[in-house]
């Protein structure tokens, strides 16, 4: 295609002829040689008609055959990714109607290959160029190029960054380093005891002593794996035992002692260091102790261990401070801060082993009590005296007949001064029930007891009784007022003495008519009072009857009547 075809036609100069070229065009030249181009491919059989100047016509022998090869050079090209390398597969896809007879294969202007396709390897990343040269049997040929960028799938670098020998138990750290084009995805670490992560750190210890071999394996995102082994070993620990625990004295010293290692630092519990490489230091605490020593093997592994150190304390005694009693009353005395007792009588004799006891002593006795600790590092002693004593006898006074309402000073009298304590019973309206010489206003018949403590804690008692009488005439009502607003004697008020309450007050006239009322009143109250009105208005002058019923301060009712007068 794109070529030009010579036709040729051997005919008399005045003759013409109608080329029919076979791809439906016609032409009528009265040219010997002529060039035709086929624009399409394919086979033509071309004919022609000989058209002579008379105007007769003739077909002319036409023998060849056309063929127009259309060759379109093309191919098409895959990448297999592999981790280190790619691999492009090429593969010729030129269109021909006559079939090929010839490939080259150019990579940067060298031939590579001459078959139809061919695969070619890359190890390395950067941008290639592939040229395809077809041959057709026709002899037609044509070229394709392509540019295209290699990527390769790397392999990532892994290593792994750790110590080489660790003792048990320590806390080792792995760290895993990986240099990679691509992303990783994927980290997996064997730690050599069966424990697998995932971690791009790891942090584990050793339970048990021995070698391990660590794996760090590292993935990327196109599944390119590495890794790296690190080898560690692990050494046993001491087996370090410290003594058992032990008591002492305060003020006294004791030896420490320890085995198991080769090399030993003693701390006290403070963390201060007491004694460096040395198994027996001696040490004098002065309170409870917790001593740790550490214990390093020929690796430098190390292991702790501790034991305790009690130091009992000088006990500080108490005793029941000195006390009194009555005679033939008991006392407990009582000793506190120590382990065991032993309580002596003033002859020597052993009283008991117990904290505390009862004694009751005929004279006043002072008893002594040896105490010491658990563990006899401390010994205190103590005294504790019981004075005894006997009542002191009070009085009262005699019994006494008094006025109902009146008031009466109690006074007890002691036959000596030791009384520490009064409590007087009997009525509830005493002026003060814990002192010597209390009052109270007497309403009605009582007895009123005494009780007497000294200061031996001994009690007498004694009692007065006083019987109440009531008066007959107590009440006081004026027998003239004046109601006339000057402010003076305008009212008609009930006085009295020795009255619990008023219960009726009434004024009639002559004619035995009630003119005024009030009950339940305390005398001298002037709300109670008759203003000398009558229904509102105020009396004319006259004499009046009065009668008011009272009730005295032991609950016995009087009346009393009498006549007043009003005055104007």
């Amino acid at each position: 295609i794109n070529n030009n075809v010579t036709f040729n036609a051997h005919i008399l100069s005045d003759d013409s002829v109608r080329w029919n070229f076979g791809d439906g065009r016609i032409l009528t030249t009265t040219q010997t040689s002529i060039q035709h181009h086929y624009i399409k491919g394919g086979t033509y059989i071309p004919s022609a008609q000989l058209i002579a100047a008379t105007g007769c016509e003739m077909p002319l022998s036409v023998n060849d055959t056309i063929k127009v090869d259309e060759l379109k050079a093309n191919f098409h090209l895959t990448a297999l990714y592999k981790c280190g390398k790619t691999t492009y597969q090429f593969m010729d896809s030129s269109h021909t109607l006559f079939g090929i007879q010839e490939w080259n294969w150019k990579s940067d202007e060298d031939i590579v290959e001459t078959h139809s396709s061919f695969s070619q390897n890359y190890t390395t990343e950067g941008n290639r160029h592939i040229t395809l040269v077809v041959k057709g049997k026709s002899g037609c040929s044509d070229t394709a190029k392509a540019s295209f960028k290699v990527k390769i799938y790397q392999y990532p670098k892994v290593s792994i960054q750790s110590m080489q020998e660790v003792c048990r138990t320590a806390l080792v750290s792995f760290n895993g380093i990986a240099i990679s084009q691509d992303s990783i995805v994927h980290r997996q670490w064997d730690m050599g005891n069966g424990n697998i992560s995932n971690d791009s750190v790891r942090e584990i210890r050793y339970n048990n002593a021995g070698d391990y071999v660590v794996k760090y394996t590292v993935s990327t995102v196109n599944q390119c794996l590495d890794s790296a082994i690190k080898q560690i070993t692990v050494h046993a620990l001491p087996k370090v035992a410290a003594m058992a625990p032990q008591r002492i004295c305060k003020g006294d010293s004791i030896q420490l002692n320890v085995n198991g290692a080769e090399r030993y630092i003693w701390k006290d519990q403070k963390n201060n260091i007491i004694c460096e490489n040395c198994a027996t230091p001696i040490v004098k605490p002065d309170a409870n102790t917790q001593y740790y020593v550490v214990g390093y093997n020929e690796f430098g592994c190390s292991q702790m261990s501790a034991t305790n150190i009690t130091v009992v304390q000088p006990f500080k005694l108490l005793v029941s401070p000195n006390d009194t009693i009555c005679a033939g009353q008991q006392k407990q005395i009582i000793a506190i801060g120590a382990n065991n007792y032993q309580w002596v009588a003033p002859d020597g004799s052993s009283l008991g082993t117990s904290s505390s006891m009862y004694v009751s002593p005929i004279t006043t006795t002072t008893y002594s009590v040896i105490a010491k600790d658990s563990y006899n590092c401390f010994t205190d002693t103590g005294k504790v005296s019981i004075i005894v004593g006997n009542p002191t006898q009070i009085t009262v006074g005699k019994d006494t007949i008094l006025q109902a309402g009146d008031t009466y000073n109690f006074r007890a009298v002691a036959e000596k001064q030791d009384i520490k304590q009064w409590a007087w019973s009997g009525a509830n309206n005493l002026s003060c029930y814990n002192c010597q010489e209390p009052q109270a206003k007497i309403s009605d018949d009582a007895c009123i007891s005494c009780v007497a403590t000294n200061v031996y804690g001994c009690q007498s008692a004694d009692t007065v009784c006083l019987k109440t009488f009531c008066p007959t005439a107590e009440v006081y009502i004026p027998n003239v007022f004046t109601p006339d607003g000057d402010g003076i004697n305008d009212l008609l008020i009930v006085q009295g003495k020795g009255i619990k309450v008023i219960k009726h007050f009434m004024i009639f006239n002559r004619w035995g008519e009630l003119l005024f009322e009030r009950s339940n009143f305390m005398p001298g109250d002037p709300a109670y009072a008759w203003d000398g009105k009558i229904h509102g208005k105020p009396a004319t002058p006259d004499v009046f009857v009065y009668v008011c019923e009272v009730l005295c301060e032991k609950g016995l009712p009087n009346v009393y009547k009498g006549n007043v007068a009003i005055l104007k």
